[in-house]
């Protein structure tokens, strides 16, 4: 994956943390989706103990889930922007939960503790430099049996804004090279699924703007000029236009991995 400019990532999303919250229906679902199919495949196993963590909370979408699912483990919250601190407090502070610490900072450089029996993470891993790395670093931090839950985007994730913009954005993973990663670590791969969510803007200049306020052009750098701009609202309208309104594809892979 290409490399992905934390500070810059950080900045973004402090700056746009009410938007995000309240613009991100499609982020919601994805969590909610992820969070209903962990509890599926893990209602088998009541004895799940111990030490748990979520990477790149957020404001707190897939939180309230585990904190209420899981309520008995030993939580610790992690996300790259402090300023998220309030929202997630007070999810804390409206849970079951009895044991749940923050941490902050770049997740990829976070030190988990020992015998981790969950670690979830909903649309954030993608900003990471390596996730095939990522997941060889914190195997040994995982407990036998434990579980790593987590959703990225894959190839076709906001494909009308790359493709009209001569390839902007992040490099996504493919489904079947996530699975390899996993299973190279050691995971056994319990379930993965690929799939679209589509949401719908009058013109280009609303994706665009969508993109901005909710903070997911963490890591773009480009300079547009008017040119740019015409073109690729041209490009848009003529090759993404659906009854009258434009699209913007989501592209949500999701994994549920097991330690053998």
């Amino acid at each position: 994956m290409a490399f992905c400019d934390k500070d810059l990532i950080k900045k973004r999303f402090a700056s746009h943390l009410k938007e995000y919250d309240e613009l991100s229906v499609t982020q919601r679902y994805i969590c909610k989706k992820l969070a209903d199919k962990l509890l599926a495949v893990t209602s088998e196993y009541p004895d799940i103990k111990g030490n748990a963590y979520e990477i790149g909370a957020g404001t707190g979408f897939l939180t309230k889930y585990i904190l209420d699912n899981y309520s008995e483990l030993n939580w610790y919250i992690n996300d790259l922007v402090p300023e998220t601190e309030g929202y997630i407090n007070n999810i804390i502070s409206q849970s079951k939960a009895k044991n749940v610490s923050c941490v902050w900072g770049d997740a990829e450089q976070l030190r988990l503790i020992d015998d981790v029996s969950m670690l979830v993470s909903c649309s954030a891993m993608q900003w990471f430099n390596s996730i095939e790395k990522y997941l060889h670093n914190i195997y040994p931090s995982i407990a036998k049996g434990g579980w790593v839950a987590f959703s990225i985007f894959g190839l076709r994730n906001f494909l009308e804004v790359r493709e009209s913009s001569g390839g902007v954005g992040l490099e996504y993973p493919t489904l079947k090279e996530v699975e390899m990663w996993a299973e190279d670590c050691g995971f056994e791969v319990v379930f993965s699924e690929d799939y679209i969510q589509k949401i719908y803007f009058e013109t280009p200049s609303d994706v665009l703007s969508y993109i901005k306020q909710s903070g997911m052009n963490g890591n773009s750098s480009q300079k547009w000029t008017k040119n740019d701009y015409m073109n690729f609202s041209n490009y848009y309208t003529e090759h993404f236009s659906d009854n009258g309104h434009v699209t913007l594809t989501f592209n949500p892979m999701e994994f549920i991995l097991r330690k053998r």
